[in-house]
């Protein structure tokens, strides 16, 4: 009496990870779409497809109903409008589940991969997802198609690549809502560094950018510098544990000499050497002297 595992409306499938969408309107305390979310999140762990469960709309009530994550019950979940008798699925899902692993059982398991962050505002994808250059294409597409004004996007850890930040630096050239963009770890490289920092020429949003971590060297410092020659959104800019050196550290000092809106600058654990090291101090003295607030992190 089961139904056969298939991935239904809102469902996006992008590098061997099943995206469940949960994007329809909250209508007394459940949605149209939750019970086949929640039997679609089963049959996928059931079959071990990773999954990742994103509420793109960024609140709970898109997965969890209007009583929040801890008193989600996926057996309060609809097939269709909550205002009319359930259909033939939605009868044959409640058969299985009810006859089969049980509701505190599927409850157990959704809530287990939900891992997404579902404050207003805020994209948070955990870094055990790996969402990959693919998954990110996705999910600015989603973004942009459901004009969402996503403030903080989170990627930290999920391997978008250089192919990922290319594509994140198109999206972010028309973009006018993203305040805070967090890559560390993502392994961009140069080529991703460099079209963000083309990108950053354009965008006048964003105030926190974190490279952390992304094996960026020499070219992609000097391309940021050329970026805060223009740009006058970003206090604060992260770039700790890469490969910049003394070429890239000076770009970056005689930049910031032009601009007034970096207060916070890391460039901890890099390959900067004294000549660099000098003109980044000298940069932040004079900064000091005019009475600018400036933290400088080596």
């Amino acid at each position: 009496s089961a139904l056969p595992c298939t991935l239904h409306m809102g469902v996006q499938k992008a590098e061997g990870t099943m995206f469940v969408v949960s994007n329809e309107k909250v209508l007394d305390g459940g949605l149209y779409s939750r019970m086949w979310c929640t039997w679609d999140v089963f049959c996928a762990i059931e079959n071990r497809i990773e999954i990742a469960v994103h509420p793109l709309t960024g609140t709970v009530e898109h997965l969890f109903g209007t009583d929040g994550r801890e008193k989600f019950q996926p057996e309060l979940g609809r097939c269709g409008n909550p205002a009319l008798p359930p259909t033939e699925d939605e009868s044959r899902i409640r058969h299985a589940i009810a006859n089969g692993v049980g509701w505190d059982a599927i409850r157990k398991k959704v809530l287990d991969v939900s891992r997404y962050t579902t404050e207003v505002g805020r994209i948070d994808v955990d870094e055990h997802i790996k969402i990959g250059a693919k998954g990110i294409k996705l999910l600015l597409e989603a973004v942009a198609a459901d004009n969402i004004p996503v403030e903080t996007l989170d990627l930290q850890g999920n391997s978008i690549g250089h192919s990922g930040a290319e594509a994140l630096a198109t999206a972010l050239q028309q973009n006018e809502t993203i305040t805070k963009l967090m890559l560390d770890g993502n392994g961009i490289g140069d080529l991703g560094a460099q079209a963000l920092a083309e990108a950053l020429q354009r965008n006048s949003t964003i105030a926190t950018l974190n490279l952390a971590g992304n094996g960026i060297g020499d070219l992609s410092a000097q391309a940021l510098a050329a970026a805060l020659r223009q740009n006058e959104s970003i206090t604060k800019l992260e770039l700790y544990r890469n490969s910049i050196g003394d070429l890239g550290a000076r770009a970056l000092a005689e930049a910031l000499q032009h601009n007034s809106t970096v207060a916070t600058l890391d460039l901890q654990y890099n390959s900067i050497g004294d000549l660099g090291v000098q003109a980044l101090k000298d940069v932040a003295a004079k900064k000091k002297a005019e009475g600018v607030l400036f933290e400088l992190t080596l």
